[in-house]
Formats: C-alpha cells, sequence, structure tokens
C-alpha cells in the first residue's frame, strides 16, 4: 500500500499541471470571489545561479528617445531580465519570488548569470549597487 502511495504522488508531482488557480482577494485575485491563473515555474529542478542587478544609468548601451534599447529590441522597463544566452527572449524567469522577462543578454563575460532591470535614474542605479551579487534559485 505505502510502494502505491509514494507511485501516486510522484505520479502527481510529475504529470499535475503547472498552473494552479487561487480565489480572488486583496493579494492577487479581483477581489470580487472571481478565480485568476497564477503561473508556476516549469522546470521541475531548482537551479542557483549568479544574479545582479542594473540600471539604465550604468548599462544603457543604445539609448533611444524613450529610454534604453534591449538586445530584443524593446524599451527597459522594470520586470525585465538580461539573460544568459542560451534563453529565449520572451522567456518568463522566476527569481526571488518575482517573475521577470527576459528581453536583454548580459555581457558575453558574464554569460550564465542574469541580470534584473530596476529601472532609470540615480534611485534605481543605487538600488542595483545595495542589490551586489547574489546566488540565487532561478527557475524558468
Amino acid at each position: 500500500m505505502i510502494k502505491v502511495s509514494i507511485l501516486f504522488l510522484l505520479a502527481l508531482t510529475l504529470f499535475w499541471p503547472r498552473t494552479y488557480f487561487v480565489a480572488g482577494g486583496a493579494e492577487g485575485g479581483a477581489g470580487n470571489g472571481t478565480s485568476m491563473a497564477v503561473e508556476t515555474p516549469s522546470q521541475t529542478a531548482p537551479i542557483f545561479k549568479i544574479v545582479t542587478a542594473y540600471s539604465a544609468l550604468d548599462s544603457c548601451h543604445n539609448p533611444v528617445e524613450d529610454g534604453c534599447l534591449t538586445a530584443s529590441g524593446k524599451i527597459a522597463k522594470v520586470g525585465m531580465v538580461a539573460c544568459p544566452y542560451g534563453i529565449s527572449f520572451g522567456t518568463k524567469v522566476f527569481i526571488a519570488s518575482e517573475w521577470f522577462v527576459c528581453e536583454d543578454r548580459t555581457a558575453k563575460k558574464y554569460n550564465g548569470r542574469f541580470d534584473i532591470f530596476l529601472g532609470y535614474g540615480k534611485e534605481a542605479h543605487q538600488r542595483a549597487i545595495e542589490f551586489g551579487i547574489r546566488k540565487l534559485e532561478v527557475l524558468f
């Protein structure tokens, strides 16, 4: 009986859908009792990678009228992350309990790390410095 239970739990973890639904409320739903989908990473094994942060002040290599152009051709905004070369643009990446979208590339000498865009201006630059270099769990 125990073997069957263990196999059942293993099958659930391998084949269960990776999208969950939560009731609406102050934290994440519409607040009227409706449900909304919450994404979860599709990767099953956690990996730990070097994660840094940057701002337009220290890393705007392609300035345009509306901001800084990323490697994907989009204007940099908070919620984007520079990813290693093996990860496609548009990939959603889960780092430190937050979702980011891969829209930029790290410098070749830093390939393998993730670099979170924190915004424009001196405050964003200061937050990037304070973020420092961390080894964090990354899921995608």
